[in-house]
């Protein structure tokens, strides 16, 4: 099966990003390849438009990608421009908070259902996580160390449960 991959006409970064911000990044990140803070900005921008619409849900993110959303979250009116441009037109509060933390909040059950309801909005808005993409979502790390999918099954999953199918048994193949 071919991989699907659906890149917008133009990326979020094209579509977001200002040059003055562009150039505040590549400052703050110096020893980022152009090409890797391009990856980053975009997968940044790619959490904050799934965020922006549904809420206060909780998705732990890499370092990098952390480190850019903060790097955007300072520029306080700038991130609030950019905010009220994404699909849910809605400020998308940073918090730093470790998976175990919120976990203990709301529940392992209920930390477990958001954490892998990022994958599906993540494949039906964007196409198929590549390697390169992967890196940056930590939900994709787990699922590959911890539980030993591949990147093919996680798309899979991803197309099955954006799909609306078996949601239930992949939440608790990834549980166990």
């Amino acid at each position: 099966m071919t991989a699907t991959r659906r890149e917008p006409a133009e990326s979020l970064t094209e579509s977001l990003i200002s040059a003055r911000m562009w150039d505040l990044l590549r400052e703050e990140f110096p020893d980022r390849s152009p090409a890797a803070l391009g990856v980053q900005v975009e997968e940044c921008l790619r959490f904050l438009s799934i965020a922006s619409e549904v809420g206060g849900c909780f998705i732990p993110l890499s370092k990098e990608i952390d480190e850019i959303w903060h790097a955007l979250v300072v520029q306080t009116r700038s991130y609030a421009q950019l905010c009220e441009r994404l699909p849910g037109k809605a400020f998308v509060h940073h918090e730093s908070l470790k998976l175990s933390a919120y976990a203990e909040t709301v529940g392992r059950s209920a930390a477990v259902r958001e954490f892998v309801a990022w994958i599906p909005r993540y494949v039906g808005r964007f196409g198929d996580f590549t390697e390169e993409r992967a890196q940056y979502w930590r939900v994709c790390t787990f699922l590959r160390v911890e539980l030993g999918l591949s990147l093919r099954e996680i798309n899979e999953m991803g197309r099955r449960m954006a799909a609306g199918n078996d949601n239930q048994e992949e939440e608790h193949r990834v549980s166990v």
